[in-house]
């Protein structure tokens, strides 16, 4: 629009010029025939000068048309027309820079994004491919007729936990893809953190019985935090989850926090298996298993676990090494 104009306005005062230059001619001629050639020599000047000004105009608009068809036919060139020279043009080329990265940008994150679907489709698939084929080879051992009373109770029992785990594992993918596209509304309120892990202890309490692990707390009962308790709780559990199925029999867990002026941190450590340096950076990585996973294991507990608490303007932190165990570093910032 402001290129048109600029042109519009070009022709306009050319025709002025024009009008103008006839009426010093002929006021020329009437005086003295010197001045007419000295004017005629002027406007002549003046007329090359502005003949340069519109082909150097239409250059300019020539090579934006250029840019432009080149972004048309390949959305990923790129093209350094920045400059600093004003003029309507040069405002223009600017603004088309400008709009190209924006373009370039959006592009390279919808690529991304499909790349992370992709994957993600691919690791759901693979993780319920798995659970799937074991629940047809149950069903058809359950079908055969010479199959005891004993070894079809113990096949139910197996299909009960493959089924349990489906379970899991589909409500946690639905909680996932809530949390992507910001339907869950966290509500942030005063929790007594003490309590909060309380509550988590209580829920994996069977767990921690069956391989006799000795939960050591050390957590101040007036520390509250600011958080969803329902989904701080999630979090919680799938962290010490995970020490809890990476720890020895006879093992420790140890709890602790403490609180200063910009956080509360949560610290908790176990005497487990540990984490090898390799896969320490990808724990939180969504369906990463590192090479001491257990079969059973999905991968989304501890990225789960992740979400939840940087939804919350928190943060979380792993350190560990190989045969001493792991400690997990959550900061709810204030």
């Amino acid at each position: 629009m402001k290129t048109s104009r600029k042109i519009n306005k070009s022709v306009f005062w050319l025709y002025c010029i024009a009008v103008f230059q006839i009426i010093i001619v002929l006021f020329s001629i009437h005086f003295s025939y010197r001045l007419f050639y000295y004017s005629l020599f002027v406007f002549c000047c003046l007329d090359l000068l502005f003949f340069c000004h519109l082909k150097s105009l239409r250059l300019q608009i020539n090579a934006l048309v250029n840019y432009l068809s080149q972004l048309n036919y390949s959305p990923h060139c790129h093209l350094e027309i920045y400059d600093n020279f004003e003029g309507s043009i040069s405002i223009l080329k600017n603004e088309i820079y400008r709009t190209a990265i924006t373009l370039q940008e959006q592009a390279n994150r919808l690529e991304k994004e499909k790349q992370f679907l992709s994957n993600s489709i691919a690791d759901i698939s693979h993780q319920l491919k798995t659970p799937l084929t074991s629940l047809i080879m149950i069903s058809d051992l359950l079908q055969t007729n010479n199959l005891k009373e004993a070894q079809a109770r113990e096949l139910l029992r197996d299909m009960k936990t493959i089924l349990n785990k489906l379970e899991w594992l589909i409500t946690s993918l639905l909680s996932f893809a809530k949390f992507d596209s910001g339907q869950i509304q966290l509500k942030s309120t005063p929790l007594n953190l003490a309590n909060v892990i309380s509550k988590v202890l209580k829920s994996l309490e069977i767990a921690i019985e069956v391989k006799d692990i000795k939960i050591i707390t050390s957590c101040d009962e007036n520390i509250t935090i600011l958080a969803d308790e329902q989904w701080t709780c999630e979090a919680l559990q799938n962290i010490l989850k995970n020490c809890v199925e990476y720890t020895n029999t006879n093992g420790n867990i140890y709890i602790s926090a403490v609180n200063t002026s910009l956080y509360v941190e949560l610290t908790i450590k176990d005497t487990g298996v540990g984490i090898s340096e390799q896969d320490l950076p990808h724990i939180f990585d969504r369906f990463y298993k590192g090479k001491n996973s257990k079969v059973t294991s999905v991968g989304i507990g501890l990225a789960f676990a992740k979400a939840i608490i940087t939804k919350q303007n928190g943060s979380i932190e792993a350190e560990s090494e190989l045969g001493i165990g792991t400690t997990f570093v959550v900061k709810f910032y204030k």
